[in-house]
């Protein structure tokens, strides 16, 4: 009789503490998407180290650093790396950090244990400790070995976001960071808590490179908790091993203090992992039309005609928008980035890229909130009275830049409190865009945008309000937009009764007006700006 498979769940966002091979080899196999290691580097310090001033400098002589021989050390780093290789996934990697004491041999049992090298990065130290009996050179780089379990699997690599990160230009093997110090420096009673604490920033490009949200990093050298604090604040999960009760302590109530970034903040996904869009498709949907020109880069450079069937004709070339710019550039090109349509609204050229994400967020969502064929549409909705201790919360509400025209919009709502959201005029067009595709007209498109900004403008005090007087923006569709609010309420699980939303003229002493104003006017800054991604929420 087969026994039943045993179940062992992940500790995620726990610390373990106790040796790293033995916890390792408790954990399941093929589990961990991402390990980062930063092993004792065997420093083998001899002596104690001396400034010129002849203060003593402050170098790594800790006990779990010393090993009585390079076997010694060459054995410990075998067995830990094979306890990590059975529980990395196949498509999992390895980073592993060292200085050139054992980075080599490091490198070696990592290669005779059939990882497969993807890269070495080379951290150079902005502020490196010097060489303080002048005989050898300054010791200002380490070096990190990235690695995947499996030759060949498919792994993770976060090419777009690390170009962006570094300026849009593609990121280099060598980092230039500094070290450690200042207020990130974590110190016990005036002493450093970790004599080889190492930089957030450093495990920020780590993680943003070769993880993704929710991912699972395991660090089997905890320490002080870099890795889980950064991971935290990027939305990954994290386990650390750390025998070290004090190190544990101090990494505890580090991580509890990191706020995790907010939801929809840590990026767009790999444009690699998105749906194809042929450029066909923008024809199909009216975006662009044959005959239609289109301009190499932003200012003056050569243009191109719109064909019935998806290619371009520049002069007498014929081909698809990458063909014609790699024959433009004598190189490879990437059409969406590169080649521009004129708005018709602003006259200004933008990029074929953002038609290709306003289809693909068509793709994603079905954009319903209400009949196609109508212009007002109810919603049932749960209707309940405000209660009794915010009976007096009251707001006005104004808007500065409307909807439907091509710059920002702000909504600014005040009583004893003020509150500012600008909508960005590339949010509302994208958004706008979608709703065009669905059918739907202009006004209504407009006026369910103003809704929805009008929801995320109130959402944080949605419950308290006993009234909202909304400025009469729209006359006539003063049902649909608050139908729509309803709509918007139910949907995030929140509700109002009827009474507390009114539409009245709010004069332009009003001081919901004059916040709308300033803050349009960039005299005032804004509390919030608008996401297309939660704007995207309020559908269904």
């Amino acid at each position: 009789m087969t026994k039943p498979k045993v179940v062992v769940e992940l500790p995620l966002n726990q610390i373990l503490k106790g040796d790293c091979v033995e916890i390792l080899n408790s954990l399941p196999e093929n589990a961990i998407d991402l390990i980062f290691a930063d092993p004792p580097y065997n420093l083998q310090l001899q002596n104690e180290l001396y400034r010129p001033n002849m203060t003593r400098v402050d170098a790594v002589n800790d006990h779990w650093d010393k090993f009585a021989s390079f076997g010694d050390y060459d054995k410990f780093t075998r067995q830990w790396l094979t306890a990590c290789r059975r529980v990395l996934k196949k498509t999992g990697t390895i980073w592993v950090i060292g200085s050139y004491h054992n980075i080599f041999r490091v490198g070696a049992i990592l290669q005779d244990l059939d990882f497969w090298i993807l890269n070495d990065i080379v951290w150079v130290k902005t502020n490196p400790m010097p060489n303080f009996r002048g005989v050898r050179f300054t010791n200002a780089h380490e070096t990190l070995l990235w690695a995947q379990k499996t030759k060949g699997a498919k792994y993770i690599f976060n090419h777009h976001a690390m170009k962006a990160l570094n300026d849009d230009l593609q990121m280099r093997s060598d980092w230039t960071l500094p070290l450690c110090t200042g207020k990130e420096r974590i110190r016990v009673k005036g002493a450093k808590a970790h004599s080889t604490q190492k930089p957030e920033s450093l495990l920020y490009r780590v993680l943003l490179s070769s993880t993704n949200p929710g991912d699972v990093v395991l660090d089997p050298f905890f320490g002080t908790g870099t890795t889980g604090a950064v991971a935290k604040k990027l939305g990954r999960h994290f386990i650390g091993i750390e025998r070290d009760e004090g190190y544990i302590q101090i990494a505890q109530q580090r991580i509890e203090a990191v706020q995790p970034a907010p939801e929809g903040s840590l990026g767009p996904e790999n444009p690699r992992s998105q749906p194809k869009v042929p450029f066909g498709a923008l024809l199909e949907a009216g975006m662009l039309a044959p005959g239609q020109r289109l301009y190499f880069g932003p200012k003056g450079e050569p243009s191109a005609i719109i064909l019935a069937n998806g290619h371009i004709r520049c002069g007498e070339t014929v081909g698809s928008i990458h063909q014609i710019g790699r024959a433009i550039t004598h190189a490879p090109c990437n059409g969406w980035e590169n080649w521009h349509y004129v708005d018709e609204q602003t006259g200004m050229r933008r990029k074929l890229d953002e038609l290709r994400q306003v289809i693909r967020l068509q793709a994603e969502s079905s954009m319903v909130g209400g009949d196609s064929k109508g212009e007002k549409t109810p919603f049932a909705v749960e209707i309940a009275e405000p209660k009794a201790e915010y009976a007096g919360f009251r707001v006005e509400i104004d808007q500065s830049g409307k909807i439907e025209e091509a710059h920002d919009t702000v909504l600014a709502y005040a009583n004893s409190q003020r509150y500012a959201i600008r909508i960005p005029a590339r949010v509302k067009r994208d958004v706008l865009a979608l709703l065009k595709l669905r059918g739907w007209s202009k006004k209504r498109a407009v006026t369910w945008m103003f809704a929805a900004g009008i929801f995320l403008l109130l959402q944080d005090v949605w419950e308290r309000l006993s009234e909202a007087a909304i400025d009469l923006e729209y006359p006539g569709y003063e049902d649909t937009i608050r139908n729509m609010l309803f709509r918007f309420a139910q949907k995030k699980g929140k509700s109002i009764g009827h009474h507390n939303v009114l539409f009245r003229a709010v004069g332009r002493a009003s001081i919901a007006h004059k916040q709308a104003l300033h803050v349009f006017r960039r005299k005032y800054k804004e509390d919030h700006i608008v996401k297309l991604s939660e704007v995207m929420s309020l559908t269904d």
